[in-house]
């Protein structure tokens, strides 16, 4: 069988908008570290998925879980950004706060899981088991056309407002002279990433690290010549591909006939990007203070 061309526009473009993803909330809270995962939005996204499959399952259409997810995730996290107590914890001057928050509502959506999984499972219920680890095994083809038209809107959204966007990573002094409001780009940056989080996350299932590496990444490649616009382009069109050759490969190398879901795969690339990363800083920091 060959590789079905729908899946490959599924596999690119969902890499892309976790590589866009990962960039606008490392750019928003200044910290490499501060990513959808690491900040508890596709935690947000696998709990919006177990409540929609739980209603689907005993009211019926399980066939809308992905539309009825993605509806449910964003009225979830527009209503909190969009809220006096969103607005007041995207204004906490301590980002590192906000990860430990994030990291813990990653362990409390993951205990909330585990139970879940036991109660179906003791009651002999269909439970999906595979949501921490993202696939396109199961393309529905009613939602490939849905799924592109949301995710070039995404981008075409973050182009157009690409310079303000700018303009926030030049810092509050700059936005302050020019009588821009900082919370607003910022909530607007993070407004876009948990989009195009929950576009594909709630769709095809958690894929770690790619909102991590691959920005880190562009970042590194664009060295002093880095822009705003250069990393979104280099990150986008890096993870991408990758998405693209890590599920073309599942694809036409099954183990015993049963296809690895894609975001095992990223999670095992991923670690090993980043141990060689942050390997290669603590290598150049120790040469540097044996120097000295």
């Amino acid at each position: 069988m060959s590789y079905p061309i729908e899946r490959a526009i599924v596999a690119f473009f969902s890499g892309g908008l976790l590589s866009l993803s990962g960039s606008l909330m490392q750019l928003t809270f200044g910290q490499e570290l501060a990513t959808p995962s690491t900040l508890g939005i596709e935690a947000l996204a696998v709990f919006v998925i177990l409540v929609s499959h739980t209603l689907t399952y005993f009211v019926g259409g399980v066939e809308w879980v992905g539309l009825l997810s993605l509806g449910l995730g964003l009225i979830l996290s527009f209503g909190f950004l969009y809220s006096p107590l969103g607005k007041r914890v995207g204004r906490f001057k301590n980002k590192s706060s906000l990860l430990i928050l994030g990291l813990t509502i990653n362990l409390f959506v993951g205990a909330i899981f585990s139970i879940w999984q036991f109660l179906f499972l003791s009651f002999n219920w269909d439970f999906p088991s595979e949501l921490w680890f993202g696939h396109f095994r199961y393309i529905d083809s009613k939602m490939i056309y849905p799924f592109i038209i949301l995710s070039f809107g995404t981008c075409v959204v973050l182009w157009r407002n690409i310079s303000s966007f700018s303009l926030y990573s030049l810092g509050p002094e700059v936005l302050r002279h020019l009588k821009k409001d900082p919370w607003t780009i910022n909530r607007s940056m993070i407004a876009l990433s948990t989009v195009a989080t929950l576009i594909v996350v709630t769709q095809f299932g958690v894929f770690s690290f790619m909102g991590l590496i691959f920005p880190i990444l562009a970042r590194r490649l664009c060295g002093r010549g880095w822009t705003m616009k250069r990393e979104f382009l280099t990150s986008f069109f890096l993870c991408g591909p990758m998405m693209l050759i890590l599920d073309y490969l599942v694809y036409e190398f099954p183990i015993w006939g049963a296809e690895i879901p894609v975001g095992m795969m990223s999670l095992f690339i991923g670690t090993l990007m980043l141990i060689v990363l942050v390997g290669k800083d603590l290598w150049n920091s120790t040469q540097i203070c044996w120097q000295r």
